[in-house]
């Protein structure tokens, strides 16, 4: 039962701290924390090894795929990879210095619709027995002692490149070759990644990185907040209206782009030439469908916009119909 219990609470965010706290408010006596501790030592090596494992068995899946593609077991595939930190901002204000302790990469596979994690690794810095065994007098340092749960200096910067080389090794290993890397614009995972793929299969071995969509839609909301519109451009009396309507119509304007591009890769089936061919017809229907001529250049045009009442862009977008705003409604000018 203990150890059905850890495992759950492992899986959730409670911690055994909270765990032993609402089982002591529900009227069941809860096991000692010492004896929590060891099973909590127990479920986890067993949670890393099932973890490693399920890996390995996606890695050998990926490679299997390869060959009822005809490809070779060791073709490159294409992955995703990001990082979190144990920390809600990077930086601190009060001293040099992340004010982090602790960092996760993760890499999921972009061949297929289930994106399975195929790596994933973990530095640390904190580690209890050396900061006993200083507080005692010993002169010891992480992680360069026994029984040391740090992998990481206490000054060492953690940073995504590290994780990236470290997923780029494993991968490695497994032989397991990688030339699409998507992650956001502010990672140097990828840069890892490329320095693990030289050292195990050559200096000619290349990484691609490619955007994330969801952080260019955010790079151009943001972009949306601070342009420049002319003073007639939103409605509005006060100078707080007219910022929540700018708002709206940043987030919509990345919505209704996200949507276009979909659609024109679905249309052309991926070929950049004739999207990019497109662009700048839509973008002049987009113009003239928020300047309130949504006719037939929206009718014709992949805008998501097919004109009329009940079918233009004007009635189907939430963030325009939520603040009131119709066909004509914004004023933009030359």
């Amino acid at each position: 039962l203990n150890y059905g219990f850890q495992t759950g609470v492992m899986n959730t965010n409670v911690g055994n701290d909270g765990a032993r706290l609402i089982l002591t408010t529900t009227g069941i006596p809860p096991i000692s924390q010492r004896g929590q501790q060891k099973i909590a030592n127990n479920v986890s090596d067993k949670m890393v090894e099932l973890a490693e494992q399920e890996t390995k068995n996606v890695v050998q899946g990926l490679q299997e795929r390869n060959k009822t593609l005809g490809l070779k077991q060791n073709h490159p595939i294409k992955v995703q990879m990001d990082g979190t930190y144990q920390s809600i901002t990077i930086k601190s204000r009060h001293k040099m210095g992340q004010n982090t302790s602790q960092a996760i990469g993760i890499a999921c596979e972009n061949e297929t619709d289930d994106k399975k994690v195929i790596g994933f690794n973990f530095l640390n810095k904190l580690c209890w027995v050396g900061a006993w065994l200083r507080g005692q007098g010993y002169d010891v340092e992480c992680p360069n002692h026994e029984q040391c749960t740090a992998n990481a200096n206490s000054y060492e910067t953690l940073s995504e490149k590290k994780l990236g080389y470290n997923i780029g090794i494993s991968l490695g290993k497994q032989d397991l070759l990688v030339d699409y890397c998507t992650t956001d614009g502010d990672a140097s995972s990828v840069s890892g990644l490329q320095d693990a793929m030289n050292e195990l299969f050559g200096p000619l071995w290349s990484v691609k990185r490619q955007a994330d969509t969801i952080h260019r839609g955010q790079s151009q909301f943001r972009q949306g907040l601070k342009a420049k519109f002319s003073e007639n451009m939103f409605p509005g009396v006060t100078k707080t209206q007219k910022t929540e309507i700018q708002q709206a119509f940043a987030n919509d304007l990345k919505v209704r782009s996200y949507g276009i591009m979909k659609c024109l890769f679905s249309k052309h089936k991926g070929d950049i030439k004739k999207i990019s061919a497109c662009l700048p017809r839509v973008l002049k229907s987009v113009i003239k469908c928020y300047s309130g001529y949504c006719g037939d250049t929206c009718r014709w045009s992949t805008t998501l916009c097919r004109g009329g009442k009940k079918t233009s862009w004007w009635y189907k977008s939430i963030n325009l119909s939520c603040h009131g705003l119709k066909n004509g409604s914004l004023n933009p000018n030359e």
